[in-house]
């Protein structure tokens, strides 16, 4: 197998710190830069992960008591006998 001498101009995606790529999927300028961003990925995955688990508790206790409530409201309609 050839080593390619191939050196394409790049732009470092997490620090964006300019570098010469040896493959078209380089998209980092170094390992730091490489496992920064994925520790970040990471970070903004639990993130989200979190959020979408405080929505869902959230949403299953509040449409109870919404449906309470509405309950309450029509009860005391005056047009109610």
């Amino acid at each position: 197998m050839g080593v390619s001498k191939l050196k394409l101009p790049k732009v470092c995606e997490y620090c964006g710190k300019a570098f010469e790529a040896k493959t078209v999927t380089t998209r980092f300028c170094s390992d730091v830069c490489n496992n920064a961003s994925l520790r970040q990925r990471k970070k903004q995955a639990l993130e989200a992960e979190r959020k979408q688990q405080i929505l869902q508790e959230n949403t299953a206790t509040i449409f109870p008591l919404r449906r309470q409530l509405c309950c309450l409201e029509f009860q005391k309609t005056p047009f109610a006998d």
